[in-house]
């Protein structure tokens, strides 16, 4: 069976359906499947109740030291249970773990200036392989390791990434939108877009905010093998199942294509 790389924002987790669930314990049976999840808003509002001031830098969270307890605290304590309970009610066998646990995620640095946030350096994928030939889903909070034993913060999407491209994964970004699209008079989704395009997208504004480090994150693990990428909305009615049986829904990203195409109208 192959491998399916599910990364679900933090922002994402209290809107998805007990339906979506389900539809990740149903392609157990034919997959394994592997979710990967955020959880920034979640850590904003425990870092505001501890008056930790929160600031962001490129979109990036700085992370002093005294903030990472914190961080790893609601991931994996919280977060991740969260996302364990929903589907074991949806009666999968489901496991929280973390990028820490068995090095995982063995990770540098990303910037001094951001503190104790990582970049992946390397991906030790056994205990994932063990958990998924043994029955079990395995829910991933972003945290890394690094050579001395710190505990890093993650970006989720590029844990994701990592991930999957080392499992020469199928990567799925579950969104709340449709997936890349274009706005005003005449909406546009883009059902396909190649690498060679992204750029021009970002540069155009089409790709902006919150969805720029998504993209970016699925550019790096097609660089890195993984054949698509596909950004879905997790708010769509058995889209999982959809996209995986061959429906084009959402914006797949490949390595090299024909070009842009779109198609009219929001989903």
């Amino acid at each position: 069976m192959h491998y399916v790389v599910l990364k679900v924002g933090g922002s994402m987790l209290d809107q998805l359906p007990q339906s979506f669930f389900e539809e990740v314990v149903q392609l157990s049976q034919d997959a394994y499947p592997i979710i990967v999840h955020g959880g920034g808003p979640a850590i904003t509002s425990m870092l505001q109740v501890l008056q930790h001031e929160t600031v962001f830098t490129d979109g990036v969270r700085v992370t002093t030291k005294g903030m990472v307890n914190t961080v790893e605290m609601v991931l994996s304590g919280k977060v991740n249970k969260f996302v364990v309970k929903q589907l074991q009610a949806a009666n999968g066998l489901a496991v929280g773990i973390s990028g820490v646990d068995a090095k995982l995620l063995t990770c540098r640095i990303y910037n001094e200036d951001f503190g104790y946030v990582g970049e992946v350096e390397q991906v030790d994928a056994q205990l994932l392989k063990t958990l998924c030939g043994a029955g079990y889903i395995p829910v991933v909070s972003p945290l890394g390791i690094d050579e001395g034993g710190e505990t890093l913060n993650i970006n989720g999407d590029e844990a994701a990434a990592a991930i999957a491209a080392e499992l020469s994964a199928e990567l799925f970004l579950i969104s709340d939108v449709p997936g890349i699209y274009s706005s005003g008079i005449g909406s546009s989704i883009y059902d396909a877009v190649s690498l060679e395009d992204i750029d021009a997208l970002i540069e155009s504004g089409v790709i902006a905010g919150g969805m720029i480090p998504k993209v970016k994150g699925a550019c790096r693990a097609i660089r890195k093998g993984v054949k698509r990428a596909i950004i879905l909305n997790g708010l769509e009615r058995n889209g999982l199942s959809r996209s995986l049986s061959g429906e084009s829904i959402g914006t797949t990203i490949r390595e090299k294509g024909s070009g842009i195409h779109a198609s009219n109208g929001a989903k």
